[in-house]
């Protein structure tokens, strides 16, 4: 595995999909060039931070699908690119935070709010947490654990940030 395996510990990195354009259906909505370039933004930033992912989950829509390609290919996170249920907008998060902590290697989770908000609140604080982490398009917050250890937050960057 590419991902950084330092004694156990794992990292996870939680992204909101780039700015959209509107359209007629919802899952249909693509990337906007400003979007693009916040993704870019966003995968360079994680590129300079040696971020790594064995896999980058994200939901079926085509936004997140969109910046989860930007993230492996500017990014070079490395990571096979998985549709994976339980990441839109409204779905509960108790399944999808299961989900990761029954993983061992880096993980890149592409999604939408107001799920990311209350996935990473029930990740770092425990379920049912309100939520905390305010994801302006293409934040990312990354996560991290040793071992069978609590989430600690490491950065929380968004594009607005960055130099670009």
């Amino acid at each position: 595995s590419l991902a950084h395996t330092n004694g156990g510990t794992m990292r996870v990195y939680l992204v909101r999909h780039g700015q959209a354009a509107a359209a007629v259906s919802d899952s249909a909505r693509a990337l906007t060039p400003r979007g693009r370039d916040e993704a870019t933004a966003t995968a360079s930033f994680m590129k300079q931070n040696r971020a790594q992912a064995d896999a980058i989950w994200h939901s079926p829509k085509v936004r997140a699908r969109e910046t989860a390609e930007i993230l492996r290919d500017a990014g070079a996170l490395g990571g096979e690119l998985i549709e994976h249920r339980g990441l839109l907008p409204e779905d509960d998060v108790s399944d999808v935070a299961i989900a990761i902590n029954a993983e061992s290697t880096d993980l890149c989770v592409v999604g939408h709010l107001p799920h990311l908000s209350y996935l990473a609140s029930a990740l770092l604080v425990g379920p049912n947490a309100n939520p905390f982490a305010v994801f302006n398009t293409a934040t990312v917050l990354c996560i991290e654990r040793s071992g069978p250890s609590r989430w600690h937050l490491v950065w929380f960057v968004s594009p607005d940030q960055l130099d670009r």
